[in-house]
């Protein structure tokens, strides 16, 4: 089964259900198959061979939806990119991926559903066979492992087994309603995108939860029964609405989150207006898909737990010199490395990196990872942000977790410096209020933390830089060092 059969068996069994709804309007099962039939119909008569890449600017609403289907429908490969991406870096996309059609904004007279149908005036369907589990279905753009831009090559196969790891962590309702609060060029919104396609789910797209104004409009107009959204999101419509999400508390089924850790006391909060709602943390990446997951509120004190390993993640934790380490405990930890049909192919253009991480069989991480008794595995941090200190390994989340609970913080980060006694130290940046005072830090510190954790420098600055899903760019307060 491919992303795009399932589909077609989709507007089969559920024509005139709600398939997509957005901005530009709402579109059917069967209007969403019949589109992406004559868009791929249109790209072969723009010349789209098998294997031929199609980039395709992420903005949030159906007309994004049927260039999507319609190049996976043509054998096209789905390069998607982000909305606000500048000129030099989509040429640079289109270089490496010798792209044979860009669809954006300023390729298009209009990036709606009125402007893609309007594209396709005279397109008649033609019908293809569908493509085989094994081609290049997508090339996703991240950072990814190396810490470069890279494009990450998956496949028909890969995309649906990430899909089947979705569904063996979260039982979807029936009839389920999602609305996707994230960008669907990244790959744990697009992920979601397809999981709800393949399920038959009404999905549900906005640009944006600001204004909340909007989202909740959007929650109570089409009965919405999940959302995918980063956890930075949540909080903002806890802080922004106050108890307003209380209201949904029958209606919603599961909020489903990944990218960063969920706090827990943004958890808590939601679960007290949410009793009957299940959240849902995802661990994975761009390069091999959804690999664990649970239900968080069953499992609230269990910090830096990213669940269990999926039906098609083959998890094993590696030491560095990559041999297998057994046992549990903070003691047996190491690199995560998954087996499965969900890992990529490889970095393109980049054979070096893809050695790297594709060792053996394995997809290797940079992440630090130790598992307990139960088999539920614990995010430590990646390689490059562990702090190592006099031999001792400290992961800055440690030291974070504490330090918030500090009055007058208001978000704090911490990094590693280099020092000649001690490998590293810890230095720590913060936000404050006014209630800080530099000496209840001070104490706070000495009174909660280990002697070799606590900050050896302390700095104040306006703002903890952060990627769009809330991770903390450590890098930039690297530079700062």
């Amino acid at each position: 089964m491919t992303i795009i059969q399932a589909l077609y068996e989709n507007s089969c069994k559920y024509p005139d259900r709600l398939a997509i709804a957005a901005t530009d309007g709402d579109i059917t099962y069967k209007e969403l198959w019949e589109y992406a039939n004559r868009f791929a119909s249109y790209l072969k008569k723009e010349g789209i061979c098998n294997g031929d890449a199609v980039i395709i600017q992420g903005v949030q609403n159906i007309a994004f939806s049927i260039v999507i289907f319609g190049t996976l429908l043509s054998g096209g490969v789905v390069v998607p990119v982000d909305k606000n991406i500048i000129s030099d870096n989509l040429l640079e996309i289109v270089k490496a991926t010798n792209a044979k059609k860009v669809f954006s904004r300023d390729t298009l007279s209009s990036y709606t559903l009125a402007g893609v149908l309007e594209l396709l005036n005279g397109i008649n369907i033609q019908h293809y066979e569908f493509p085989s589990l094994d081609d290049i279905s997508d090339i996703l753009y991240t950072t990814g492992t190396t810490g470069t831009p890279e494009g990450i090559i998956h496949t028909n196969r890969s995309h649906y087994a990430t899909v089947e790891n979705i569904f063996s962590t979260i039982n979807m309702p029936e009839k389920n309603v999602a609305l996707i609060a994230a960008p669907l060029n990244h790959s744990f919104a697009l992920r979601r995108f397809y999981a709800n396609i393949v399920h038959g789910s009404s999905i549900v797209i906005i640009e944006n939860i600001i204004p909340l104004e909007n989202f909740f409009n959007m929650l109570k107009k089409y009965r919405v029964t999940s959302i995918a959204m980063n956890p930075s999101a949540l909080a903002i419509i806890l802080k922004g609405s106050k108890n307003l999400l209380a209201e949904y508390k029958n209606q919603l089924d599961y909020i489903e989150f990944s990218s960063s850790p969920l706090k827990i006391d943004i958890l808590k909060e939601a679960i007290f207006m949410l009793p009957n709602t299940k959240m849902y943390n995802i661990y994975g990446s761009t390069e091999a898909g959804c690999l664990t997951g649970y239900n968080n509120t069953q499992y609230l004190e269990q910090t830096g737990c990213i669940g269990y390993a999926n039906i098609n993640s083959d998890i094993y934790i590696l030491d560095d010199n990559y041999n297998i380490i057994d046992g549990f405990g903070k003691d047996n930890a190491g690199f995560l490395a998954v087996k499965g049909p969900i890992i990529m192919k490889g970095y393109l253009n980049n054979k070096i990196n893809s050695h790297k991480v594709l060792s053996k069989g394995y997809y290797i991480t940079q992440d630090i990872v130790y598992k307990d008794s139960k088999n539920f595995y614990y995010l430590l941090g990646r390689q490059s942000d562990i702090i190592p200190i006099g031999g001792l390994k400290v992961a800055p989340d440690e030291i974070e977790d504490v330090i918030k609970k500090c009055k007058g913080i208001t978000d704090c980060a911490c990094i590693g410096k280099d020092n000649e006694l001690a490998g590293q130290v810890p230095v720590l940046f913060i936000t404050i209020n006014s209630e800080y005072d530099s000496k209840e830090l001070y104490k706070f510190i000495k009174d909660k933390l280990e002697p070799y954790k606590c900050p050896k420098e302390i700095r104040i600055i306006d703002e903890i830089p952060k990627t769009f899903n809330g991770k903390i760019l450590r890098r930039k307060l690297k530079e700062m060092l």
